[in-house]
Protein backbone atom coordinates (compact mmCIF):
# COMPACT_ATOMS: atom_id res chain seq x y z
CA UNK A 1 0.00 0.00 0.00
CA UNK A 2 1.05 3.66 -0.77
CA UNK A 3 1.78 6.20 1.83
CA UNK A 4 -0.21 9.50 1.37
CA UNK A 5 0.17 12.67 2.23
CA UNK A 6 2.86 15.02 3.09
CA UNK A 7 6.09 14.04 5.01
CA UNK A 8 9.41 15.58 5.46
CA UNK A 9 9.60 17.16 2.15
CA UNK A 10 6.61 18.98 2.68
CA UNK A 11 8.23 20.61 6.09
CA UNK A 12 11.12 21.17 4.23
CA UNK A 13 8.79 23.32 1.56
CA UNK A 14 7.57 25.08 4.48
CA UNK A 15 10.80 26.15 5.57
CA UNK A 16 12.09 27.35 2.79
CA UNK A 17 9.13 29.54 1.87
CA UNK A 18 9.35 31.24 5.68
CA UNK A 19 12.78 31.62 5.03
CA UNK A 20 12.12 33.54 1.34
CA UNK A 21 9.04 35.70 3.07
CA UNK A 22 11.74 36.89 5.90
CA UNK A 23 14.43 37.55 3.46
CA UNK A 24 11.98 39.34 1.19
CA UNK A 25 10.19 41.47 4.10
CA UNK A 26 13.65 42.92 5.56
CA UNK A 27 14.89 43.48 1.87
CA UNK A 28 11.73 45.28 1.63
CA UNK A 29 11.88 47.50 4.80
CA UNK A 30 15.19 48.91 3.20
CA UNK A 31 14.14 49.39 0.22
CA UNK A 32 10.77 51.23 0.76
CA UNK A 33 12.29 54.29 2.63
CA UNK A 34 14.42 55.16 -0.40
CA UNK A 35 11.30 54.47 -2.51
CA UNK A 36 9.30 57.23 -1.44
CA UNK A 37 12.42 59.47 -0.77
CA UNK A 38 12.19 59.52 3.31
CA UNK A 39 15.84 58.62 4.98
CA UNK A 40 16.65 56.54 7.56
CA UNK A 41 15.20 57.18 10.99
CA UNK A 42 17.26 59.54 12.64
CA UNK A 43 15.56 60.96 16.42
CA UNK A 44 17.29 64.15 16.42
CA UNK A 45 15.33 64.87 12.92
CA UNK A 46 12.28 63.85 14.22
CA UNK A 47 11.99 65.37 17.45
CA UNK A 48 12.50 68.69 15.12
CA UNK A 49 10.14 68.48 13.03
CA UNK A 50 7.28 67.59 15.49
CA UNK A 51 8.36 70.84 17.27
CA UNK A 52 8.16 72.99 14.13
CA UNK A 53 4.95 70.96 13.34
CA UNK A 54 3.32 71.66 16.98
CA UNK A 55 4.01 75.52 15.99
CA UNK A 56 2.17 75.60 12.74
CA UNK A 57 -1.17 73.42 13.65
CA UNK A 58 -4.21 75.34 12.91
CA UNK A 59 -6.54 76.09 15.43
CA UNK A 60 -9.11 73.23 16.58
CA UNK A 61 -12.53 73.79 14.79
CA UNK A 62 -15.01 75.14 17.37
CA UNK A 63 -17.20 72.42 17.22
CA UNK A 64 -19.19 69.66 15.26
CA UNK A 65 -22.34 72.21 14.97
CA UNK A 66 -22.41 72.80 10.87
CA UNK A 67 -25.85 75.04 11.54
CA UNK A 68 -22.87 77.76 12.30
CA UNK A 69 -21.02 77.36 9.11
CA UNK A 70 -20.55 80.34 6.82
CA UNK A 71 -21.14 77.34 3.95
CA UNK A 72 -24.49 76.21 5.55
CA UNK A 73 -25.41 79.48 5.32
CA UNK A 74 -28.88 80.56 3.36
CA UNK A 75 -28.59 82.83 0.15
CA UNK A 76 -30.68 85.66 1.46
CA UNK A 77 -33.90 86.35 -0.78
CA UNK A 78 -33.50 90.02 -2.30
CA UNK A 79 -29.60 88.29 -3.07
CA UNK A 80 -30.40 85.34 -5.03
CA UNK A 81 -29.77 86.39 -9.24
CA UNK A 82 -32.46 83.88 -10.10
CA UNK A 83 -35.40 85.78 -8.39
CA UNK A 84 -34.97 89.09 -10.39
CA UNK A 85 -34.82 87.82 -13.52
CA UNK A 86 -38.42 85.83 -12.98
CA UNK A 87 -40.97 87.92 -14.27
CA UNK A 88 -38.46 88.64 -17.65
CA UNK A 89 -38.05 85.25 -17.91
CA UNK A 90 -41.74 84.71 -17.64
CA UNK A 91 -42.91 87.47 -20.56
CA UNK A 92 -40.84 85.41 -22.66
CA UNK A 93 -41.97 81.88 -22.02
CA UNK A 94 -45.58 83.82 -22.87
CA UNK A 95 -44.53 85.30 -25.89
CA UNK A 96 -42.98 82.17 -27.25
CA UNK A 97 -46.18 80.37 -25.86
CA UNK A 98 -47.98 82.65 -27.97
CA UNK A 99 -46.40 82.18 -31.02
CA UNK A 100 -46.15 78.60 -30.92
CA UNK A 101 -50.29 78.50 -30.68
CA UNK A 102 -50.65 80.63 -33.35
CA UNK A 103 -47.56 78.84 -35.73
CA UNK A 104 -49.65 75.99 -35.15
CA UNK A 105 -52.91 77.66 -36.07
CA UNK A 106 -51.72 78.50 -39.52
CA UNK A 107 -50.82 75.31 -40.34
CA UNK A 108 -53.39 73.51 -40.20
Amino acid sequence: MRQRGGGFGFIVLLIAGLIVFILAAKNWQKVAGVAIGTPAADTQSREALEAVSDQKKPPAPAGLDVSNSELTRPIAPATNPIRSHLQDMQKQVDAHTKATKEAEAGAQ
